[in-house]
């Protein structure tokens, strides 16, 4: 099988999240995306997480007539800090019949280079970058050479292979939001639109209470 991880915290999971998930499947023509929910990210210790159930639970409920895009404990199961070259070579090793690749958007495209082993990551795994809209991707600025010799972008008459060493930039225009943009609505007591969050997701948060003004946002 042909399978797609896009990872994340996913605090909240939102329309951009979705997005991607879709778009990335169809068009890479993969059989799956797995939804892989962090338990800590590297790039997020000192900040406050809502809990990881909370987060699964968005995730599934938004994904939820989609059969193509799986959510995914894989990463809840292991204690400690989520690493995605910890996560794709286990991947690999377990189930060596799947081919692979790591789904994320720009952003991750302009950190990458301070990812753990970055250089194998790239090298070994596949990666598909989806730019931000109206983001200008700087590659000279990006730190690692690995990254800008393997970009490129899929031929549209042919399967594209998910190998180690292959990564692909999406020529897509996913939704402007951000999960950080959301929580600031609903502290704010705004109502994110159907365009960001899903009204399945903002009637489980407004369920269970999250995000509200002055509270931590770790339940």
């Amino acid at each position: 099988m042909r399978i797609g991880i896009l990872g994340g915290t996913f605090d909240p999971f939102h329309q951009g999240h979705l997005f991607l998930a879709r778009q990335a499947r169809r068009w890479l023509l993969l059989d799956q995306v797995w939804l892989m929910v962090a338990r800590t990210s590297p790039l997020k210790q000192s900040q406050n997480v809502t809990s990881s159930h909370h987060r699964f639970a968005m995730a599934a409920i938004a994904t939820r007539h989609d059969p193509e895009l799986l959510v995914s404990d894989w990463e809840l199961q292991r204690e400690g800090i989520s690493y995605t070259i910890e996560t794709m070579e286990s991947l690999s090793r377990r189930l060596p019949d799947h081919q692979f690749c790591f789904l994320a958007g720009g952003d991750a495209l302009q950190e990458i280079h301070s990812w753990r082993d970055c250089d194998r990551l790239l090298r070994e795994h596949c990666f598909v970058f989806v730019p931000r809209p109206g983001v200008e991707l700087d590659w000279n600025s990006l730190g690692t050479a690995a990254l800008t010799e393997t970009i490129r972008e899929p031929a549209t008459n042919r399967l594209p292979a998910l190998q180690g060493g292959r990564s692909y930039l999406l020529p897509l225009s996913p939704p402007v939001v951000s999960s950080s943009q959301i929580r600031r609505l609903l502290r704010s007591g705004s109502v994110p639109s159907e365009q960001q969050l899903p009204h399945s997701v903002h009637r489980y948060i407004r369920k269970h209470r999250l995000y509200e003004k002055n509270q931590t946002h770790s339940r």
